[in-house]
Parts: C-alpha cells; structure tokens; sequence
C-alpha cells in the first residue's frame, strides 16, 4: 500500500467521488475537515508517495463529485459549487 486516509468522523456529510488522473499520478479525494471551521475539504493527492500535495474547500451540505478529464486538470462540482484547478509543474 502507498498510501492510506484516516481520519475520525465528528460530524457526517456527504462524500467526495475520487478521481484520479488518467496518468496515474494525482488523485481527487475528500480530507478532513478543517478544526478551524468544520468546513468539508478536497485533497489532492500523488499516487507515487501518498503525500497531500494540497487541500481545497468542498461543497457544503451536498455530495462532490470530482473527475479529470487529463493531467493537467481536475474539477469540482457539488451544491453551488463547480470549480477548475489548473495544475502547475
């Protein structure tokens, strides 16, 4: 196993879809909610190493969905959201 999420759940909400990106090196997955605000996060993830490479803000009160269309990109969509990260090298 490269990589593993734990966390404990303290409040439920809806989930987050994974994706990953059709090279195999990034991921899309939900993470735990902040302690600042509570508020639901998405992280992306490498696949070689596991590491969180960096974390989002999700979509409150409603399930996200996630897809990657190519390597470069991911999107986000859920409630009022629908967003589009651009990735850099």
């Amino acid at each position: 196993m490269v990589w593993q999420t734990e966390a404990t759940a303290a409040h439920f909400r809806n989930g987050v879809d994974r994706a990953a990106s059709p090279d195999g090196r990034f991921a899309v997955m939900g993470s735990p909610p902040t302690v600042k605000d509570g508020d639901p996060r998405v992280a992306l993830a490498s696949l070689a190493d596991g590491n969180v490479l960096q974390t989002f803000p999700g979509p409150r009160n409603s399930p996200c969905h996630a897809g990657a269309a190519d390597s470069r990109s991911f999107w986000l969509s859920g409630g009022s959201l629908f967003a589009v990260y651009r990735l850099t090298p």
